[in-house]
């Protein structure tokens, strides 16, 4: 709602009382948040398209394009490898040319088309129809933009852990942070920094088949050492006007909606040594918007849970996980929440991981995890050390060569 302030009394009542419910429900509901307001941004105003397509598809005819599951040579993975670096290098940004943009007028956020494809259809849908631009209400606002190439000695930045790279200035109120890239094509480099990352994102919620009154439900993630309340972990990292770590995060609230999609990207930095006792918890709010006598805010709708060790490995993939309607049992965390769980509702989960020696790619469907790590090796990691060992050649008579021996 937007209400111009004007010289009629009944104008600034109304504002008046808008203020004092606005003030009531941030007291109440402040630590919850709600999608609101979107706007897209055609990357056409800063690439030049046609130039990007073609050296993509250069470097697509270096490699050459391989069925699933299929090897490659160790010499095209190193041509891979090379190939990116000059597209960082000299390629794709030498096109590039430093842009404004000012955004004016936002698009409503509604609570059921949150997801990729219901965004892109509603553009597809916007474009092409004249009569849905005229019956689609915008929201006023204003963002402003700027895009440019990074120079080669950046000050004051911080990695993606948000350690200091020299130069930085203590004075600098408003560092730059670089951000992780999970690149979409294998790229065999060496790890020259310790990195242990785990990017989680939940991205899909089913309660439509349950009795229950849950509509405004939220999802808490914790990323715990043991199964007390109290051993979850402050490793979250936080919002930019928050604390650098947090014990806990909860995702955005849908209103009035049973089966909710999340955008949510949660960063967790991992501890150095992990146990089998470690493990992602997921519990489910109802968030009340009523206020009640003597009812709390949030009612407890479930649980799930994914261990963040298997056999030793990292946890990679793509997960849906049933959620636990009873009470937690004990041990509950050293079992998989498909063995465990007595049945309830569906939340999709996904996973990705980059251990050495490469960095691997991994789909997100429905909710995520990826995990950026120089310290362990996941699933999919173990089958590209394979496969590397493979091409770089043992005798026909299964014996081990010098060159495996020592890369072991």
């Amino acid at each position: 709602m937007v209400i111009k302030e004007s010289d009629g009394g009944k104008s600034k009542d109304k504002i008046e009382k808008l203020k004092l419910q606005a003030e009531s429900f941030c007291q109440r509901l402040g630590k919850y948040r709600m999608p609101f307001a979107w706007a897209p941004i055609s990357l056409a105003s800063f690439f030049n398209v046609s130039t990007l397509e073609r050296e993509v598809a250069d470097a697509e005819s270096v490699v050459g394009r391989s069925s699933v599951g299929e090897r490659r040579t160790l010499s095209q993975s190193r041509r891979l490898s090379e190939r990116a670096l000059s597209l960082e290098e000299n390629g794709v940004g030498s096109n590039f040319k430093t842009t404004s943009m000012t955004i004016n007028s936002f698009f409503k956020q509604e609570g059921d088309r949150l997801s990729d494809e219901d965004l892109f259809k509603f553009l597809a849908d916007y474009k092409r129809s004249s009569s849905l631009q005229r019956r689609v209400k915008s929201i006023p606002g204003l963002l402003r933009l700027e895009i440019s190439l990074a120079p080669e000695i950046i000050n004051c930045c911080l990695t993606p852990e948000l350690l200091p790279v020299k130069p930085f200035s203590e004075n600098r109120t408003r560092p730059h942070k670089e951000i992780l890239e999970f690149p979409i094509r294998e790229v065999y480099v060496p790890h020259t920094v310790y990195r242990n990352l785990l990017y989680v994102y939940p991205q899909r919620l089913n309660f439509t088949n349950k009795l229950t009154s849950a509509r405004n439900i939220t999802i808490k993630i914790q990323f715990m050492c043991g199964e007390d309340p109290s051993n979850a972990m402050p490793v979250i990292f936080g919002k930019s006007s928050g604390p650098e770590f947090l014990q806990e995060v909860y995702t955005a609230v849908t209103y009035h909606n049973k089966s909710p999609d999340f955008y949510e990207e949660v960063k967790i930095k991992l501890p150095a040594k992990l146990t089998v006792n470690h493990h992602l918890l997921f519990t489910f709010y109802h968030i009340s918007c009523q206020q009640k006598q003597g009812a709390s805010i949030e009612s407890l709708l479930g649980y799930s849970w994914l261990p963040i060790l298997l056999n030793e490995r990292l946890q990679t993939g793509s997960y849906c996980l049933p959620v636990a309607l009873e009470k937690l049992p004990p041990n509950y965390s050293m079992h998989s929440a498909e063995v465990t769980s007595k049945l309830a509702v569906s939340c999709f989960l996904s996973s990705r991981d980059l251990g050495p020696p490469s960095q691997i790619h991994f789909p997100v469907p429905s909710t995520g995890l990826r995990i950026g790590c120089s310290a362990y090796v996941g699933e999919q990691s173990s089958v590209s050390i394979q496969c590397f060992l493979g091409t770089h050649g043992s005798d026909r008579m299964g014996k081990t060569t010098n060159h495996e021996k020592t890369f072991i």
